[in-house]
């Protein structure tokens, strides 16, 4: 993402908190922020989106940045294949 990508970032990962009952302070969403911005905004966005359609458990929470991470990169274990 671009510094230009912030406001939108920042709407996009505090709306994901509410849909979650969460709220996020401003170090969290910086946190977010550094976490994810090596991703497109717009990649980082669908990512968001399926994990919260996911059937099982995972979809049931609040998305860390890891949980994005593995969207984009698969699981460690897919990665040793």
């Amino acid at each position: 993402m671009q510094d230009t990508d912030k406001a939108a970032f920042a709407t996009l990962i505090c709306g994901v908190a509410e849909y979650y009952g969460k709220t996020l302070s401003k170090p969290v969403i910086r946190l977010y922020w550094e976490g994810l911005r090596q991703y497109d905004y717009n990649a980082l966005e669908k990512a968001i989106w399926d994990h919260t359609q996911s059937p099982d458990d995972k979809g049931k929470f609040m998305p860390k940045i890891a949980d994005v991470a593995q969207y984009f990169q698969g699981r460690t274990q897919d990665q040793a294949s």
